[in-house]
């Protein structure tokens, strides 16, 4: 599995309980919520708190745009379904 994990922090955990309470479905058990965006997965297990190897020792994101995959006849289809500004703390 190859993703990005954050620091927790205030905007971000807030993102994830709306996305979650707009899906109808719990917000993520842990506390604090370390927010990731997966890139890739793998079929061997990771231990989700390994933070590995810091690939990109900082970034700054003003809006995150969550997108539905979808298979087609020549490929996936990545639809996006909403796009949010983030609020620098």
């Amino acid at each position: 599995m190859l993703w990005l994990r954050f620091d927790p922090s205030n905007a971000l955990t807030h993102l994830h309980h709306e996305l979650a309470r707009t899906m109808h479905v719990p917000p993520s058990s842990f506390d604090p919520y370390w927010p990731h965006v997966t890139l890739a997965r793998a079929q061997r297990q990771v231990d989700p708190m390994d933070p590995g190897p810091v690939i990109i020792p900082h970034m700054t994101l003003d809006t995150l745009t969550l997108f539905k995959s979808e298979p087609g006849s020549s490929g996936t289809i990545h639809a996006p379904l909403a796009t949010v500004a983030l609020s620098l703390e």
